[in-house]
């Protein structure tokens, strides 16, 4: 017998733990009467701090356990009996649908029919598909070698956009493969040889336009509802949108939407993704997205509940529902449009920077007065989160400014000269010396490299990274720039720091505020031991900044820097042992 939530409703669990998607599903149903539920979650994200979430429960995730979570889920399904399981993420969503022939209950849990699956996860099933229904998209090819991209570029011209045949692999969960733009052959053989290790790749011919998406709720193929959402700030990397703006439907874009649905015969909620040329009203398809998406928080600010409605049509049946939505209504994600502004700055003239915030400020406010700006995480019957978001950007805010004033103090000659000092007495007893940046793939290990060359004989030289993930290759850039040194990074593979061997290690050499940061702030016991690189140097930036996606010649440039610190470190190494040595002669 299934359990009754408040109002007579059922219980639903949702998987994840995001500002986004997460939260927006929470609230929709605990304000329509249901029981919710949390798994999966990250220990201290915000949206955990819901009124409308009623219990969290501690289980396996599939990215952390492979072999055990299934157990654990399925004694959860079986003690609980949900109506309604909805994974808010890829991380939550594939292996559920994997392995959804050996889950109990799997009739409760939000999931694709098999070939709705197949074809939403890879891009290139997608574009397929779209493009034999005679929707528009870009000219495209799928590549198997760098050769075939090449000749794909010589033909189209630049820029051309490289997408991996999926985000998320099964394998690794926790790592998003992210489509990437290239504008020159260096560019595409880098990045195209680094996504080809995962399997095929499509190149698409580069669009002229802003993100659009048709989202929507389906039942055996035919749209139920559907609502229409504009990007406003994009990333200039790619990436989800920080800002956006419900817009009326387009008739062109919901006819190509329709035809997908209907040709996958497709139950549940998605959106379909396209980018609009607004002026001349060319647009392509982009992406099929199977899931409840990031920009989620505007479609239920302006009246299109889309989790209701799954809620709705999968449990209670309901088809027949209100064609209508607020068009005209901007949302805002905080945190991601904080980074946005910040990305701004960095690429604009402070003159023009300012003319966007003015001319940006003057239109919020305008919708302000009219009801029409939101934020994701603002909801007046559930404020929590919100404040705890408000506290988490202000102290993010607070934090760079201490590390910019650490970082200038840093750069004075006081305190150059006081490091420089201690450095030297460090090394002249030094038996081991460790090199940590983020990663262990680009600077670390290089320099870790070279110095087994060039300090002296006897000493201990090793390098890691806290980046979550070991046994990572070197770009094939730094290996290419390594052999300019007369060093291989061929065979090296990242490892990850831990305690074991911060304490192994006499002295820690890192290249960054980041690493600084990670080092000390993990492992107080050790603070003593950890110098930036450049403390070897008595003048110059603190910093060897982080070549890691860049050029060849610019990861020359970073070992440059690094191989005459190392030359450097060498040099008062045998200055300082020799002065050693003299004094205990005398």
């Amino acid at each position: 017998m299934k359990a009754r939530g408040r109002d007579g409703k059922g219980v639903a669990l949702v998987l994840g733990s995001d500002t986004r998607s997460f939260l927006s599903v929470v609230r929709s149903l605990g304000r329509y009467g249901v029981e919710v539920h949390a798994a999966w979650t990250s220990p201290g994200a915000i949206a955990l701090r819901s009124r409308y979430l009623e219990h969290i429960h501690s289980l396996p995730t599939p990215w952390e356990s492979p072999e055990g979570w299934l157990e654990s889920f399925n004694e959860l399904l079986d003690s609980k009996s949900f109506d309604l399981v909805v994974p808010c993420n890829d991380s939550a969503l594939i292996p559920l649908q994997e392995r959804r022939r050996q889950i109990n209950a799997a009739d409760s849990i939000y999931l694709l029919e098999d070939e709705a699956f197949a074809v939403t996860q890879s891009k290139i099933l997608s574009t397929q598909l779209a493009e034999s229904l005679g929707i528009c998209v870009p000219e495209h090819a799928t590549l198997q070698t760098l050769e075939q991209g090449i000749e794909f570029a010589n033909e189209a011209g630049y820029p051309v956009v490289l997408k991996p045949t999926t985000s998320f692999q099964s394998g690794n969960l926790r790592r998003k493969r992210n489509v990437v733009t290239v504008r020159n052959d260096k560019q595409l053989s880098l990045e195209l040889k680094r996504l080809l290790q995962d399997g095929q790749v499509q190149v698409q011919k580069s669009f002229e336009g802003v993100g659009t998406g048709v989202e929507f709720v389906a039942k055996e193929g035919k749209i139920l509802f559907s609502f229409q959402h504009l990007r406003l700030h994009e990333p200039l990397k790619g990436g989800g949108s920080s800002y956006r703006k419900s817009i009326p439907l387009h008739p062109g874009m919901l006819k190509a939407t329709k035809k997908l649905v209907g040709a996958l015969h497709y139950s549940g909620v998605g959106m379909v993704e396209f980018r609009w040329n607004q002026q001349t009203d060319d647009w392509i398809f982009v992406e099929i997205n199977g899931r409840f998406w990031g920009s989620l928080p505007l479609a239920l600010a302006s009246g299109a509940d889309f989790p209701k409605l799954l809620y709705q049509n999968w449990v209670e049946q309901v088809e027949d529902f209100p064609q209508q939505y607020r068009a005209g209504v901007c949302c805002r994600n905080l945190e991601r449009d904080k980074n946005w502004y910040s990305e701004q700055l960095s690429n604009r003239s402070k003159l023009g920077f300012a003319g966007l915030l003015m001319t940006e400020s003057g239109a919020a406010l305008g919708r302000k007065f009219m009801l029409r700006e939101k934020a994701d995480t603002l909801a007046w019957d559930d404020t929590r989160p919100f404040f705890a978001e408000q506290a988490s950007i202000a102290r993010e805010l607070g934090e760079g400014i201490v590390r910019k004033l650490r970082s200038r103090w840093r750069h004075s000659t006081i305190s150059r000269n006081r490091q420089r000092k201690r450095l030297g007495k460090q090394l002249a007893n030094a038996q081991s010396i460790l090199f940590v940046c983020k990663g262990n793939i680009c600077r670390s290990p290089f320099a870790a490299e070279y110095a087994k060359k060039e300090l002296p004989d006897g000493l201990l030289i090793g390098s890691c990274g806290y980046f979550p993930k070991e046994g990572r290759h070197s770009p094939e850039a730094a290996q290419l720039a390594a052999h300019k040194f007369d060093v291989s990074l061929t065979n090296h593979r990242s490892v990850r720091l831990s305690e074991s061997l911060v304490s192994s290690y006499d002295l820690i050499f890192v290249f960054d505020e980041e690493n600084f940061g990670r080092v000390t702030n993990d492992h107080k016991d050790f603070r003593s031991r950890v110098f930036f690189l450049r403390n070897l140097a008595s003048s110059g930036v603190i910093e060897v900044a982080d070549p890691y996606g860049k050029s060849v010649q610019q990861f020359e440039e970073t070992y440059e820097q690094i191989s005459k610190l190392i030359d450097g470190c060498a040099a008062i190494i045998d200055e300082s042992r020799a002065d050693s040595q003299h004094g205990s002669i005398q």
